[in-house]
């Protein structure tokens, strides 16, 4: 999913960065993400429960005719990489049970509603495969590592175009998120890449950030969507007949123009230089990266002082052009560490130093940063609720009585009891968001540095992730909610000092080995009780032998939080804690 709305924001405001893709010649290499073409299998598809074998087996050769078909359409000379999602960062993990479970619940509710309706003649929901299964570890995942291996296996260099592209794959059996593992690769094969054009096929709105960040390995990546993609978030009239691609670099420099007017900053015409020669343009575009986290994504929640979908990204672009002179960032480049990494083969997420990381966060900058956004917020969030407000008009007004799940999907602007609760017209509103949103009573000072720090280690392990790789696997965020602004000021660092040495800079975490943790285990927390026939029959006997049973509940009365959402999948969800060292021990045994 990554960041929700980015991509229709970006596309509505950098029109000019969708191109024709015959403007493209010539392309190296294509890496795809491919979790993604699994659901549009699943669309196209009419599922079949009465012969569910034969209807996954056609479903992986489709999965396999697609990727070919992205294949021809870009006629890649070099390098084809495949990836699926494997076992997740547990930082993914909590958005992956939310996801799962809501999926089941509007299943469930959209069931009963059209039962409900029958007399009324609504058609009955149609029998619908459980995309749950799209999760490493399951039966259908094994069966899709099997397909794919054996498949490239005998396809491999055999192209009917003339050209014989090498093809990696990796498999949901191999750790990692697709889209990170792409950019692994572009990282530990970085001489590879330089002046070679890639393009990256995939629909999660975060490869766009994934694409900035490693434009000073090859100013020559760009990404592919299918055109009713594009033309879906932009709503624009595109010819539906024609292909297109977003050209990051083109993109990129418009970002760093919008955020440092007037400040001619030089470009380099080819990729092969030292880091250090693109830091004048890499540097603003990474600060635009770490801004963008505030407005949530896979690991942190939003501000509800900056929505993306209103004025979230114009709020931070204007503080950066206020706050900071030319030449000042939050992220900080050392060119001694760049040099070295230039020929570096390990990076972050194979050691445990960070020496091969050229970039470290000054703390300070950023403490100025968010604190003229704090000076800010209760204005902010006064007009969020007016805007709320208006839009919870316009959908009454709009309401779409042919669809029976309508008022369900918009939940979160009907029912805002806790946002009229925290009430920001009135004096105490921050002790009652704080009350009701993150569980923390009477202004509880220990709770609340507790809960910020919790969100600048996020803010620090998620650019770090982007950036260099998965510095630990063990690490998430604790909340649905983030502090107020006007607390998390108090609680970001106010030296720095590293010298030319990124690792002698503040940093709240410690880069660790590399440890994921087993598929089977990451099916036992992400998988709702309805879903455990995904699970293998001797780890769900286990589970519900455990005292851990009761924490698998489906009893459709979930303690559902939509305060500053839009959309039902917005929303979070309070569903039981559940160890993940315990569940490996269940495992285990």
């Amino acid at each position: 999913m990554g960041i929700p709305s980015y991509f229709a924001h970006v596309l509505k405001k950098y029109p000019g960065v969708i191109k024709r893709l015959a403007e493209l010649p010539c392309i190296n290499n294509l890496y795809l993400d491919c979790n993604g073409m699994i659901y549009d299998v699943v669309r196209q598809m009419q599922y079949k429960p009465e012969d569910q074998a034969a209807y996954e087996a056609d479903m992986l050769q489709r999965i396999c005719e697609s990727i070919d078909a992205c294949i021809a359409i870009l006629n890649p000379s070099d390098c084809v990489f495949v990836a699926f999602d494997g076992v997740a960062p547990v930082a993914k993990l909590n958005q992956q049970r939310e996801r799962r479970y809501k999926s089941w619940y509007l299943g469930e509710m959209e069931a009963q509603r059209r039962r409900e309706l029958s007399k009324a003649q609504v058609a009955a929901p149609k029998p619908a495969w459980n995309t749950s299964a799209i999760t490493p570890g399951t039966k259908f995942m094994n069966a899709l590592h099997k397909k794919l291996t054996e498949y490239y296996a005998a396809n491999n260099g055999n192209s009917n175009n003339g050209n014989t592209p090498k093809i990696i794959l990796s498999s949901s059996n191999e750790p990692g998120e697709g889209e990170h593992k792409l950019f692994e690769y572009i990282r530990e094969h970085a001489a590879e890449h330089a002046d070679k054009t890639t393009v990256i096929y995939g629909l999660d709105a975060d490869l766009i950030m994934l694409c900035m960040s490693h434009l000073h390995i090859s100013r020559g990546i760009y990404l592919y969507r299918e055109t009713p993609e594009f033309v879906k978030s932009i709503n624009v009239a595109l010819d539906e007949k024609e292909r297109y691609y977003m050209d990051i670099p083109e993109f990129a420099d418009a970002v760093v123009k919008n955020l440092r007017p007037g400040e001619r900053i030089p470009i380099p015409n080819h990729s092969i230089q030292p880091l250090g020669v693109w830091g004048a343009l890499v540097v603003p575009q990474l600060d635009y990266i770490f801004m963008c986290f505030m407005l949530g994504n896979d690991f942190m929640p939003h501000f509800p002082a900056l929505n993306i979908r209103t004025t979230g990204i114009a709020t931070l672009m204007e503080a950066h052009r206020t706050v900071f002179k030319p030449g000042e960032s939050i992220i900080q480049l050392h060119t001694a560490t760049a040099t070295a990494t230039d020929t570096a083969t390990s990076t972050a997420t194979d050691t445990a130093t960070a020496t091969a990381w050229p970039w470290s966060i000054h703390w300070p900058n950023y403490k100025k940063f968010v604190a003229h956004l704090a000076a800010q917020e209760l204005t902010l969030i006064r007009k969020e609720h007016g805007t709320r407000d208006r839009q919870a008009r316009h959908m009454r007004d709009t309401d779409k009585e042919d669809d029976v799940m309508h008022d369900v999907l918009m939940l979160p602007m009907t029912q805002r009891e806790v946002e009229r609760h925290i009430n920001p017209f009135e004096p105490g509103w921050e002790r009652r968001y704080y009350a009701s949103l993150c569980d923390i009573h009477n202004a509880d000072d220990k709770a609340i540095a507790s809960l910020c720090r919790n969100y600048l280690e996020g803010m620090e392990w998620t650019f770090r992730y982007y950036t260099s790789g998965c510095v630990d696997w063990k690490w998430t965020y604790a909340n649905h909610y983030p502090p107020l602004l006007a607390d998390l000021v108090k609680h970001i660092p106010e030296t720095y000092n590293p010298g030319n040495d990124p690792t002698n800079a503040f940093s709240f975490l410690r880069a660790k080995p590399k440890e994921p943790i087993r598929d089977v285990v990451q099916l036992c927390y992400v998988l709702p009780r309805a879903s455990h026939a995904l699970l293998p029959p001797a780890v769900e006997r286990a589970l519900m032998r455990s005292k851990l049973r009761s924490k698998y509940t489906d009893d459709g009365s979930p303690n559902f939080k939509w305060a500053y959402c839009k959309y039902f999948w917005e929303c979070h969800t309070d569903l039981p804690e559940l160890d993940l060292e315990e569940l490996a021990q269940i495992v285990s045994s």
